[in-house]
């Protein structure tokens, strides 16, 4: 099920137990799809099985919105996760940058995250980032350098890395910070995980900093997710290359530009404690936008859908996606995109939510 329909049920049954043990006809009441019902009661009859094993994985906790440890910031965005599993420690009300970029980023922007990184860390900030390839490998990195606290967030569940050969890195962060992730234990690193991973790197932040990225990358999914939370959002300036072109962009568009770490860490102290939009109205939220519909609805394609359509269709799902995540996922042009979306909504398959995301309708 959607994070959505998971919020409402732990706040409805307080526990996980409590909605697996309770009437079906209160499952009802509370909401749930038949099919959801269905799948409630035979887990309650056939138990959870290797799932449940892995939620005894040593080291591993879970921290629920509610809970102390939970990112305060994270709990003010429009969508927080309603559960986090976590390897290794959050500390509660700990000032948070992230540090984020491509995966491909050139040696000069790597060394720049690292140095960046570390000094941030050496700050008392807690640096986090996705544990990918590339600026958020040294990201971690240059935190660990300097002993600091780092948090990695997961696309994928607790039970494996991705990428693999990170799982060292991982295990460092677990001792000098966390290995968090919403998603169950033996999640898929999928490729619609992503865009969702990054709203939590931003929502845990005051500031989202991109190192370098083109104009298509998940960092700048991350810093349009940050901007659109009224979270401050700063981007190292680099020489014109398509290698940096998405950072650029930003700078352009009214980021500030940082090249050092006491620049960074100067602004952002300056920043206020709670984070106020800037220059545009957080997304406020709705009867009908809290009305999404679970994860794994049955939900068919439309038919008589052009490839254009079918590439969109495939990308979405019950959980709003960023316009810019779909086209990173599809790869079609955003104007191609953005056609294809008004077409769907025409069709009433497909509705339109806050910032500029779409999903699915049940």
């Amino acid at each position: 099920m959607g994070a959505t329909t998971l919020g409402k049920l732990l706040e409805q049954f307080d526990s996980a137990a409590a909605c697996l043990a309770a009437p079906e006809a209160q499952l009802r009441r509370a909401g749930l799809s038949s099919r959801l019902v269905v799948a409630v009661m035979q887990a309650r009859e056939r138990g959870l099985g290797p799932a449940e094993e892995l939620l005894h994985t040593p080291g591993l906790s879970f921290v629920r919105a509610a809970d102390a440890t939970y990112p305060s910031l994270l709990r003010e965005i429009y969508d927080p996760p309603p559960l986090l599993y976590v390897k290794g420690a959050l500390v509660e009300g700990e000032p948070c940058v992230a540090i984020v970029g491509s995966r491909w980023a050139d040696a000069a922007s790597l060394r720049r995250a690292r140095e960046l990184a570390a000094g941030v860390a050496a700050r008392g900030l807690t640096v986090v980032s996705g544990l990918a390839e590339g600026v958020d490998t040294q990201a971690h990195l240059g935190a660990l350098d300097e002993g600091g606290r780092t948090v990695a967030v997961l696309a994928n569940g607790l039970a494996t890395v991705y990428p693999v050969r990170n799982t060292d890195l991982a295990e460092r962060v677990t001792t000098s910070g966390a290995v968090i992730s919403e998603r169950r234990m033996d999640a898929a690193p999928t490729a619609r995980n992503f865009p969702s991973r990054n709203r939590i790197i931003s929502g845990m932040c005051r500031a989202t900093l991109v190192v370098q990225a083109p104009k298509r990358s998940g960092a700048l999914i991350t810093a349009h997710r940050a901007l659109e939370e009224g979270r401050e959002v700063f981007a190292v300036p680099w020489d014109d290359c398509d290698e940096a072109a998405g950072s650029n962009l930003l700078i352009d568009d009214g980021a500030m530009p940082v090249s050092t770490a006491d620049e960074l860490v100067d602004a952002v102290l300056a920043l206020p404690d709670a984070p106020a939009p800037s220059g545009r109205p957080l997304p406020r939220r709705t009867q009908a936008d809290t009305d999404v519909p679970a994860a794994d609805a049955p939900q068919r394609a439309p038919t008589g859908m052009t490839e254009n359509e079918s590439a969109v269709w495939e990308a979405l799902s019950a959980e709003p996606t960023h316009i810019d995540a779909l086209v990173q996922l599809t790869g079609l042009g955003a104007g191609a995109v953005g056609g294809v979306l008004l077409l769907l909504e025409m069709k009433s398959v497909v509705r339109q939510y806050p910032g500029k995301r779409f999903a699915r309708k049940g």
